[in-house]
């Protein structure tokens, strides 16, 4: 009964990820700086420098020049770029055949990339990497594949490695969500209290999480352009630069702004 509860446990698994990787299959990014099927071209312009920016100074200030980096679920690589400018080997994961060919056109230019259309459960390596970015994913799956992600994950980690995980999180509990895109998934967004049990729970250190992106009710000029789809103004470098600073200071105060019920984040874990 056991081994046959594991056997549906585990096709279960392995169908939820086939619709999530089907989806990104069909849809798409709509752009190498966006993280999403959709949206406005002008603010994933300006998301995009400033989430670079923020995982290139984390990259500048703990890795060293000749660090294993992985970027699981790359996309069309916009992190894998970043990556690829720093360190010295960099392996980019998109189980997304559409994604991973656009992927390879971008990053054709660099010799330190390596290239892997898997998901990182199916991925059979023996490597142990100092940086892991994973983007775009966890939210996706229900604790049980979180834990199991992160039990392969730990054990490709050296000592005094770097996860570093775009997802999304909410202030208090966990806000369960059908997916509008998933075929029969959810979408799972956690609080501060979840991720640091997860850490606890796999031996790592929670060092920082911090808003990846602006809050642009801030500035009521930004938000009224947002909302009237005035957005070319968030391509000006002066404007990104502006945006990028408010993020920082946010940052070093520890600041999220729940303004919004869910909020984009940075979760940086460090393995002991």
């Amino acid at each position: 009964m056991k081994n046959k509860d594991h056997r549906n446990k585990m096709q279960r698994t392995q169908e939820l990820k086939e619709q999530i990787i089907k989806y990104w299959d069909k849809a798409g990014i709509c752009s190498f700086d966006s993280s999403t099927c959709t949206g406005d071209p002008y603010l994933a312009s300006c998301d995009n420098f400033i989430e670079s920016c923020l995982i290139e100074e984390l990259i500048e200030k703990e890795c060293q020049k000749d660090a294993l980096g992985i970027d699981i679920g790359a996309g069309l690589g916009r992190f894998t770029v970043v990556l690829a400018r720093h360190l010295n080997l960099v392996h980019s994961l998109e189980p997304a055949k559409n994604l991973y060919y656009k992927l390879a056109d971008n990053c054709a230019e660099f010799n330190n990339v390596k290239l892997f259309d898997t998901d990182f459960e199916s991925f059979n390596t023996k490597e142990k990497y100092d940086i892991a970015v994973v983007s775009g994913l966890l939210y996706l799956y229900p604790d049980t594949m979180v834990y199991e992600f992160f039990e392969k994950l730990v054990n490709h980690l050296n000592s005094g490695s770097l996860v570093v995980i775009r997802d999304f999180i909410v202030k208090s509990g966990i806000k369960e969500v059908p997916s509008v895109y998933i075929e029969g998934g959810f979408c799972y967004y956690r609080d501060l209290q979840y991720w640091r049990g997860l850490a606890k729970n796999f031996d790592l250190f929670l060092t920082e999480v911090f808003q990846s992106k602006p809050s642009y009710s801030f500035n009521r000029l930004l938000w009224l352009c947002s909302k009237l789809g005035l957005t070319r103004i968030f391509s000006m470098n002066a404007v990104k630069k502006v945006l990028l600073r408010t993020v920082k200071i946010k940052k070093k105060r520890g600041a999220i702004d729940f303004s919004s019920e869910i909020q984009t984040v940075f979760i940086v874990l460090r393995k002991k």
